[in-house]
């Protein structure tokens, strides 16, 4: 997929639920850019927003600006919006611009001038020509932040029970014949072949293989940045069947390990 190209706030306002995977509610999401990555967003909680911290993780992926959404109440987006503002300007990524949304309108945080009027301005992402953009390269917004947990859910009943002695079968098999170049060529393998329908031992040994910091950056690399939607479908699916004592290791997002929903 190409870059989102964000110029106007309605085009911020339509990226957001695709960069998150969710629209979001009663938060704070910063949207970093002229960066070396593209653009890339940080969503936080309301009222208890860290600012230090995002503004650290942007300043650390080398983002030299920013952009500041709050989504809620008045009273409730300012009061957050002001500590982070200067948290973000602190570390090196200035705002550019801030922003409050809420019920199909935005006003701005820091524009006072006619063109930003009291009663604010009404947007529609449907209209935007970003959310198409989003959409036709496969990307889903879902409702809400609840949805999204849903959707990364463990499956558990008989798909569990199988699922778990898959895992043991992998687990044995592999302490019998430890090797890296046999576990590398099954992990290309099944990277190969098994993205249509892996079978439960197929995922199994994904999910165990990749724990490996080796194999996992051999899975990343492999992924279609121009069209991710398969990929994040495909490791969607292995991190709901894979067992919890592989998914609680270190991964990132829709891979084998259990990502913290934003």
């Amino acid at each position: 997929m190409a870059p989102l190209v964000i110029r106007t706030a309605h085009d911020a306002i339509a990226a957001v639920p695709y960069l998150l995977g969710f629209h979001p509610a009663r938060s704070l999401v910063v949207i970093g850019f002229d960066g070396g990555r593209g653009i890339c967003a940080v969503r936080l909680d309301l009222p208890a927003a860290d600012g230090g911290r995002a503004a650290a993780v942007l300043a650390a992926n080398g983002y030299a600006r920013s952009l500041l959404l709050g989504y809620g109440p008045a009273a409730e987006v300012e009061a957050a919006a002001t500590p982070m503002r200067e948290a973000l300007a602190a570390a090196g990524v200035p705002v550019a611009e801030a922003i409050r949304v809420a019920a199909g309108r935005w006003w701005s945080l820091t524009c006072h001038d006619a063109c930003c009027p009291p009663e604010g301005t009404p947007y529609d992402i449907s209209a935007s020509a970003v959310a198409a953009q989003a959409t036709y390269a496969g990307h889903v917004a879902l409702a809400d932040r609840d949805e999204l947990v849903r959707s990364v859910q463990p499956f558990d009943g008989p798909a569990r029970a199988a699922m778990r002695a898959a895992t043991a079968r992998a687990e044995r098999h592999r302490a019998r014949t430890p090797s890296v170049e046999e576990d590398l060529a099954r992990l290309l393998a099944l990277l190969d072949h098994a993205r249509a329908s892996p079978t439960d031992d197929e995922a199994a040994w994904l999910g165990l293989l990749l724990t490996d910091l080796r194999f996992r950056d051999e899975a990343w690399i492999r992924i279609d940045e121009d069209a991710p939607a398969a990929d994040i479908a495909f490791w969607r699916d292995i991190l709901r069947r894979v067992e919890e004592c592989i998914t609680s290791r270190p991964s990132g997002r829709d891979g084998p390990g259990r990502p913290p929903a934003r």
